[in-house]
């Protein structure tokens, strides 16, 4: 008896045909899945589960049904952080799947037992520990988005706290100008002499 033939079901899919041989000799069967959708599939994921559907049974888990299996990945650290030990963006923030989207769980975790982040406001790392998703006071903060560039590790941003520009020059209240149309906006004089003569210069 053929185990792949025309009207057998394995698990949402129904095969309609073969469709032809892949170089591996494996055939390749056109299917039609439980919710309509009709598309090519290899014999051998049919027969070992690999693919149940045309996808539409893998829409994620609602954030509150996957809770205790994100908590599994969450490990306490002595300083209070609660460390996100799944996977993790090229910045190092956690992400995981909800509605077949990824997000960030530090969001997510914030939103569940704190509401919704107020907007115009982002969530900044207090304990400047990217993995770090404790919604709790002392690691989490919703702030304005510049103020969140302010507080971070870039070394521009650590010079700007320690009242250099980015170039090094000292924030006094003599080398600092302001923009009139943006009052919270801080010029560096020194850099602006040197922008002016080298274009005075030609750019050399």
């Amino acid at each position: 008896m053929n185990v792949y033939a025309p009207g057998k079901k394995f698990n949402h899919l129904t095969i309609i045909r073969c469709v032809g041989v892949a170089p591996n000799r494996n055939r390749r069967w056109e299917v039609q899945c439980d919710c309509g959708v009709i598309f090519e599939v290899a014999g051998g994921h049919l027969g070992s589960g690999h693919t149940k559907s045309c996808g539409c049974i893998k829409m994620a888990k609602p954030f509150i049904e996957r809770l205790p299996a994100i908590m599994n990945k969450i490990l306490p650290m002595p300083n209070g952080c609660w460390l996100w030990t799944g996977c993790t963006n090229n910045h190092g923030y956690g992400t995981v799947s909800v509605g077949n989207q990824s997000q960030y769980v530090h969001i997510l975790m914030w939103e569940h037992f704190n509401g919704p982040v107020p907007e115009g406001l982002e969530l900044d790392h207090l304990c400047r520990t990217p993995a770090c998703c404790n919604p709790y006071p002392g690691h989490m903060e919703p702030v304005t988005h510049q103020v969140n560039c302010l507080r971070g590790n870039h070394p521009c941003f650590v010079r700007r706290r320690e009242g250099f520009c980015k170039r090094g020059h000292e924030m006094t209240e003599e080398n600092t100008a302001r923009v009139s149309t943006r009052p919270n906006i801080r010029i560096c004089k020194e850099c602006a002499r040197i922008r002016d003569a080298r274009r005075r210069h030609g750019g050399s």
